[in-house]
């Protein structure tokens, strides 16, 4: 007679067994939910996809689609398969209608399976080790190449130019107030950030263009990409726009951290949207057909949104002056006149560790403005102190004070004696 030891090990077995077989049944029958990955292959490193390919398909996932910037694999079973992605050049013409299924047909016929296109580049695949395409494709192959292949290869790059181009723009306009937030200092300090990695990547993008086309022109084909080297290439290309991005919503996150009504003004919406997106995404499918459940969370959210926008506004009239801070008064200019409004915005930046704007406005419209400026060194305040005299000097203010004590400077309006 079996032990208990015995017959629980049998048991055990049993149930990892059974467990297995539900996991190959659910694999088999298409339950898993397909996952996407980010497809950042470069057109001239085409063929270092298929390394990619099989090295998915020997963990499991077949290629289901490719769009744009992404890839999408369905679940299969793990197996050694070769893939091949061959550029469709149009050799099938009549009238001016590409013979699809002719192409389709020819790589049928010498055993490979059609998995999906990505516009001019086919993809195929079959077990196995061989490799060789039909006769009669490859020599074709490059002629598309000659004609959108390589103006994709300069889109890869433009971003990057016009992060350029942006950027010098907003250098060549610098004043005082884009110095203020770190939105605007985000803006103002773009080339000198991005000039150096942004035009290392043009360079060597335009090097690999260049030797690319000769190929092309030449009737070559293309020398084979190997995956390590293409996916280094996709990082070099893709990591300054990823750097931009990072950079700007930093910008926005820190003012939106230091109280910066305007940046409040534009984020908060955005999050409660974006929140509201999630919660209904998740909560569509448990939901019955006919619910009205999403309606009407939309429709709070909408009212929520509005009463958000409402209750912040973008004058801050009621703003408050913190208590010790320094400020012209409507007293100081007018014992006679009757305060109406005040209006008190304030930021900071990596130039000033403290930057207010208040303003006190009379019945009759007569105005009290305060401008305090408290720079992080000596050099930002330099900077800043010549950039606002500048300002004053090109302006139509000739009515005001500007003082500088140390690093802080304070501008008013109007002059009091």
């Amino acid at each position: 007679m079996p032990s208990l030891a015995t017959l629980f090990r049998g048991m055990r077995l049993k149930s990892a067994g059974f467990r297995g077989m539900i996991r190959n049944d659910w694999r088999d029958t298409g339950k898993m939910a397909n996952k996407k990955v980010i497809w950042g292959f470069q057109p001239f490193d085409y063929r270092a996809s298929e390394q990619y390919l099989e090295r998915m398909a020997e963990r499991g996932w077949r290629l289901h689609s490719v769009s744009g910037y992404l890839a999408e694999f369905s679940p299969a079973e793990p197996r050694r398969v070769v893939y091949r992605a061959d550029v469709f050049g149009g050799e099938f013409e009549d009238k001016g209608e590409k013979k699809r299924a002719a192409y389709l047909e020819r790589w049928e016929k010498y055993g490979w399976e059609f998995c999906t296109n990505a516009d001019y580049l086919y993809y195929f695949c079959r077990e196995g080790t061989d490799k060789t395409p039909p006769p009669g494709v490859r020599p074709q192959e490059e002629k598309q190449l000659q004609s959108s292949a390589w103006r994709r290869e300069l889109y890869a790059v433009l971003f990057m130019i016009l992060i350029l181009a942006f950027g010098l723009i907003n250098q060549t306009r610098i004043t005082y107030s884009s110095l203020l937030t770190y939105t605007d200092f985000c803006k103002t300090s773009l080339f000198v950030v991005f000039v150096v990695p942004c035009c290392l990547v043009i360079l060597y993008q335009a090097f690999v263009y260049f030797r690319g086309r000769a190929c092309v022109k030449r009737g070559r084909l293309l020398p084979e990409t190997r995956l390590f080297a293409a996916r280094t290439r996709s990082i070099l290309i893709y990591l300054p726009t990823m750097l931009f991005i990072l950079y700007v919503l930093t910008s926005f996150v820190l003012d939106a951290l230091n109280g910066y009504p305007r940046v409040l003004m534009m984020l908060t919406p955005l999050v409660i949207a974006a929140v509201v997106a999630w919660i209904v995404k998740k909560l569509r499918p448990r939901l019955k057909k006919g619910s009205k459940v999403i309606g009407v969370i939309i429709i709070m959210t909408i009212c929520v949104i509005i009463a958000f926008l409402g209750y912040v506004g973008m004058d801050d009239r009621e703003g408050e002056l913190p208590e010790g801070a320094y400020a012209l008064h409507l007293s100081d200019v007018d014992e006679d006149l009757e305060l109406k409004y005040t209006q008190y915005t304030y930021s900071r930046s990596p130039v000033v560790s403290r930057h207010y704007i208040y303003v006190e406005t009379a019945t009759d419209g007569t105005t009290a403005s305060t401008e305090y400026m408290a720079c992080t060194g000596d050099r930002a305040a330099d900077l800043l102190y010549s950039l606002v005299l500048d300002a004053l000097e090109n302006g139509d203010v000739t009515d005001y004070d500007l003082v500088r004590e140390e690093n802080t400077i304070i501008y008013t309006t109007p002059s009091v004696e």
